[in-house]
């Protein structure tokens, strides 16, 4: 590949990031829809307090792969409808 057609690439790629705060609050309505709490979550996860859900929940910071897998099959979703990506320059997300 030229360097212009990695430039061309990095650039595409630059401008998608995983959404903290859209994340977070689809894990909440995953969580509400199916009638569990987040400190609930948080103890099916293993976790020795509710913190980090809810900091993913206030977008401070995003589960792990490995938490975002087992999410994924606490509420039987696939992980791509957990993980909500926006585009810089553009208002949009992918739902």
């Amino acid at each position: 590949m030229t360097f212009k057609e990695l430039s061309q690439i990095r650039d595409k790629v630059d401008c998608v990031f995983v959404d903290n705060s859209a994340t977070g609050l689809k894990i909440l309505e995953l969580c509400q829809r199916n009638g569990i709490k987040s400190t609930d979550l948080a103890e099916i996860l293993g976790f020795t307090g509710p913190q980090a859900v809810y900091n993913w929940s206030e977008g401070k910071s995003k589960p792990t792969l490995d938490n975002l897998l087992k999410i994924s099959h606490v509420f039987g979703t696939d992980v791509n409808d957990i993980i909500q990506v926006s585009y810089k320059n553009q208002n949009r997300n992918i739902v």
